[in-house]
């Protein structure tokens, strides 16, 4: 049973507890989060520009940690260069605004999932992403890219196999360069309602197993089946829905 201590809920009197999803900051700052030593999940949500060092810190001294969800509240989010420490952390889920994303450097260097939501990222952060050496799964959710072109270098995402892009209201063009995305093996695109077409480099992405096309306009659809037939034909698996 969980300790309490003046009203508060005390967690860290739990040293065995592996999972704790959605826990509000300012009670994550009230314990002693040190000594939840063999936390494998956390789940954390608010203004997290309040006490910006304790908070990052206390992530930071997770060892184990290997799932982390971090959601700001009320402000964006602050500097993410110390969550580069977290060796174990192999997957990431962000959700609100991020003014700048770390150097690649600054990552945790065995981060393999990474899902962003309401992150309003600009083309200068897919070039920094585009470098992650272990990604291999990648979600751009609801509002997490906030121009009409996103590009993917020649040579990027070296290891992505699945790519998913859903509810980006802004996104008009997508375009692959050269060699990009060379082990992507499903492509997911669900209402993104302002998207032409697929890039003519699709019909080079030799890897592609599993397309996925959901809830988008009929002239996308129609197009897809009509005169871009010819970029997706060597795809095994194309669904519609």
């Amino acid at each position: 049973m969980c300790g309490h201590s003046g009203g508060h809920l005390r967690i860290d009197t739990l040293k065995h507890l592996q999972t704790l999803t959605e826990i509000d900051v300012s009670r994550w700052k009230q314990n002693n989060t040190a000594d939840l030593v063999s936390l494998r999940k956390l789940g954390i949500r608010g203004n997290l520009c309040s006490d910006t060092i304790k908070i990052f810190d206390s992530i930071s001294a997770l060892l184990q940690l290997r799932s982390l969800y971090l959601r700001a509240e009320g402000a964006e989010f602050p500097s993410l260069v110390q969550l580069g420490s977290l060796r174990s952390l192999i997957k990431l889920h962000l959700r609100g605004g991020i003014s700048q994303l770390p150097s690649q450097q600054d990552f945790p260097p065995n981060l393999s999932q990474l899902t962003l939501e309401h992150t309003q990222l600009e083309q200068e952060s897919i070039e920094i992403l585009e470098k992650l050496p272990k990604l291999s799964i990648l979600r751009f959710k609801a509002e997490s890219y906030s121009k009409e072109k996103l590009t993917i270098s020649a040579d990027g995402f070296p290891q992505l196999e699945f790519l998913e892009f859903n509810s980006l209201e802004s996104l008009h063009e997508f375009k692959i360069e050269e060699n990009a995305v060379p082990r992507l093996e499903s492509f997911l695109i669900v209402n993104c309602k302002g998207l032409r077409m697929l890039p003519e480099e699709m019909t080079f992405v030799a890897t592609l197993h599993k397309l996925v096309i959901e809830e988008m306009p009929k002239v996308f659809v129609d197009r897809l089946q009509g005169e871009d037939l010819h970029k997706v034909q060597h795809i095994p698996l194309i669904k519609f829905i």
